[in-house]
């Protein structure tokens, strides 16, 4: 791979000996992996059916290393949500945090979501997730893939990080803020970012981050944490704006786990200040491409009733109003008819689609999703959106159980009408080993497809 000269100069300035062996890291290939999506457990595992996969992550966290000739994306066990394509470097960064089934995260910068649908699963349904993407044309992907996993508890917001500043001042046990940056570590990857790449779009990056982080250290409450990470191996976006966080604010560096430590490198010293609890990762040292994590802590600690300052929040955002007693009875039939137990939050009518949000303060304006997208109102009844059967499909009476090969599978997700047992009648999910992959309607023996038609198989 061609490397712009005063790249190279840079790495083998950080490098030292190891250079040579980065260099040639650079001309492998890119490594594949995936995650396995804890959010929708199945009665087989996905590494038990699965047994020619490759390595698992070492670091544990439902992680595997791909040969490179899988073909996982069109997969049912992808379109059920059951596993996310995901750099393992990239999954790294949430396994750096010390998290809690009860937390409330704010992811600052969350598309596609990889991070944000990691996070969701590892605070449980007890927690919540506030997944904030600034770049419009980003926040598509974003919401697909947390209706895809199935996440219940995840907000999603499209604002400058000031207003989340100023909307949750000490509020998140923590912060993530997985930052734009110039994207060195993704050269191997994406060549096309190697000819974006100069000395001033690093200064550009450098500067960029150090704003988000400014209003992203704001939402963190006393004693709790801000997660910073970048995908790339510049100084001026790594260890020195970890240098500019610890002069400016409050906060402690903290060391990360062991078994990251022992797949990546320690930071550089800036400024006579010994930054190695930083860690980098390098795509001759680690599974995955470049990677750069920190975690500080700051300082206080919060009562649990201190945190959130629920009542200096708003809790109602402009774009949401409540729903009207037809929708709310449409709702309420629906729940009773067709499902086990009723899914909890606060119903709110976004547009025209009714949701469910977690209990949780929402920002003044730019909510695009409030929780899970239960479905819309025609006639007086509900016409149930895709994300009410990936998140809810457990709690449903009727389910239709497939293998991942079943040809009766791919004719589903191809948006086929499938054969079903004659006993199956109304509304009802598809399952793979007891994951939802969509939602169907049953009738003398035949279950009508509602997978939606811009996820269908071509």
């Amino acid at each position: 791979m061609f490397l712009p000269d005063s790249f190279s100069v840079r790495m083998k300035a950080l490098l030292g000996d190891e250079y040579d062996a980065f260099a040639a890291s650079m001309d492998m290939p890119s490594v594949h992996a995936l995650r396995v999506n804890a959010i929708k457990p199945t009665t087989v595992s996905f590494a038990a059916a699965n047994p020619d996969l490759r390595e698992a992550v070492p670091y544990g966290e439902n992680g595997y290393i791909l040969g490179g000739d899988e073909k996982w994306g069109n997969s049912a066990w992808h379109h059920a949500g059951v596993i996310y394509m995901q750099d393992a470097a990239a999954m790294a960064t949430v396994c750096a945090a010390p998290m809690q089934k009860d937390w409330r995260v704010l992811d600052t910068c969350a598309s596609p979501g990889g991070k944000t649908t990691q996070l969701a699963a590892r605070v449980g349904q007890g927690g919540v997730v506030v997944a904030n993407e600034y770049a419009a044309d980003r926040v598509r992907a974003l919401r697909q893939n947390v209706e895809r996993l199935g996440c219940a508890n995840v907000i999603i917001t499209h604002l400058d990080t000031a207003v989340l500043a100023d909307t949750y001042r000490d509020t998140f046990d923590l912060v993530l803020c997985d930052a734009p940056c110039s994207g060195e570590g993704m050269f191997r990857k994406y060549p096309q970012a190697v000819t974006e790449w100069s000395p001033e779009n690093v200064a550009m990056c450098a500067e960029r981050q150090k704003e988000i982080l400014k209003n992203a250290v704001a939402c963190v409450r006393p004693g709790g944490f801000l997660l910073y990470s970048t995908c790339t191996f510049s100084v001026e976006e790594n260890e020195e704006n970890v240098a500019w966080l610890l002069d400016t604010f409050h906060l402690e560096l903290c060391a990360l786990p062991a078994d990251l430590q022992a797949i990546s490198r320690p930071g550089v010293t800036v400024s006579g200040k010994d930054l190695s609890a930083t860690r980098r990762f390098y795509p001759h040292t680690a599974p995955g491409e470049g990677q750069f994590v920190a975690l500080l802590h700051k300082a206080g600690e919060a009562s649990a009733a201190e945190r959130g300052g629920k009542k200096k929040q708003p809790v109602k955002s402009a774009g949401l109003t409540e729903p009207g007693r037809n929708e709310i009875a449409a709702v309420n039939a629906y729940f009773g008819e067709n499902l086990t137990a009723l899914p909890q939050g606060k119903l709110w009518l976004c547009g025209d689609t009714l949701c469910l949000s977690p209990d949780f303060p929402l920002p003044p304006y730019g909510v695009v999703l409030p929780g899970v997208a239960v479905g819309t109102v025609r006639k007086d009844r509900l016409e149930p959106h895709h994300h009410l059967f990936s998140a809810y499909g457990a709690l449903f009476h009727n389910q239709l159980e497939l293998a991942p090969d079943a040809p009766e599978m791919a004719a589903y997700l191809r948006g086929e009408e499938i054969p079903c047992a004659p006993s199956l009648s109304g509304w009802g999910v598809l399952c793979l080993y007891g994951a939802p992959v969509g939602g169907i309607k049953a009738s003398n023996g035949r279950a009508k497809n509602h997978y939606p038609k811009g996820l269908r198989l071509l």
